[in-house]
């Protein structure tokens, strides 16, 4: 569990966010439904500074550094 815990803490805030949000709202989706909801969701996580972060810092082979605070 703290190899998880470890992980999940140097996660993009962001990502984690809308993650919650997606996974809470699918709770009582079909399946069918959502699929389709998770497609739009993942449009919407991967046009997000912090995704943009992620994707470049893993090409220059460095370490991300996240735009959103905590809060978010």
């Amino acid at each position: 569990v703290q190899w998880l815990a470890e992980r999940v803490a140097r996660s993009s805030p962001t990502g984690i966010r809308l993650g919650k949000i997606a996974l809470s709202a699918m709770r009582d989706m079909t399946v069918d439904q959502a699929l389709e909801y998770a497609q739009v969701m993942l449009q919407v996580m991967t046009s997000t500074p912090d995704a943009i972060e992620g994707f470049r810092s893993f090409q220059q082979k460095r370490s991300p550094s996240w735009h959103a605070a905590a809060a978010d």
